[in-house]
């Protein structure tokens, strides 16, 4: 799903870069999104995402987006009841799982959401990220006879911050 177009990029940053070239930062820019978030909703609100991880001491799992309603949970492959759990959809969170699910230790979570609609909060989100990417140079300091001098900003530390905005947990 394409959430940004050329358009939309040009209107709010100036580059030198062809539409084609713009095209595949911004298709690059996207794919790394939902690498890290799951995949968009859209207007049927029906989009599902799927995540894994290991239940937290507290019995929590922490969902990577915010989300409308969870369809199902498991712990070590055992289907938790919704009855047997909170959920706080804009928090992320679902809280409250029973010990029982974990008392081996180490408990594997599968949990299915659908995500909030948050595309224009995304939209957003990915003009910043493709203006990092094309502002990005590769010096960390440079000095020209004491009269210039560059130092680059950590780039990997801004782009988190841009890309907290619609990340609820980071993996």
């Amino acid at each position: 799903m394409t959430l940004v177009s050329v358009s939309d990029v040009r209107a709010l940053v100036k580059t030198s870069l062809s539409d084609a070239e713009l095209q595949t930062v911004i298709d690059r820019t996207e794919e790394e999104v939902v690498e890290r978030i799951g995949a968009f909703q859209d207007d049927t609100l029906m989009v599902t995402v799927t995540e894994t991880g290991y239940l937290s001491p507290g019995r929590m799992i922490m969902t990577r987006q915010p989300f409308i309603a969870v369809s199902g949970v498991t712990v070590n492959g055992d289907v938790v009841d919704a009855a047997d759990y909170l959920t706080r959809g804009f928090a992320g969170i679902l809280s409250g799982i029973p010990a029982s699910y974990n008392a081996s230790g180490a408990a594997e979570y599968t949990v299915v959401y659908r995500p909030i609609d948050q595309r224009s909060k995304l939209t957003r989100t990915i003009i910043d990220l493709v203006r990092l990417s094309i502002e990005r140079t590769a010096m960390e300091s440079e000095n020209v006879a004491g009269e210039y001098s560059y130092q680059a900003p950590d780039w990997e530390k801004e782009y988190r911050k841009i890309l907290r905005r619609v990340v609820m947990v980071e993996y």
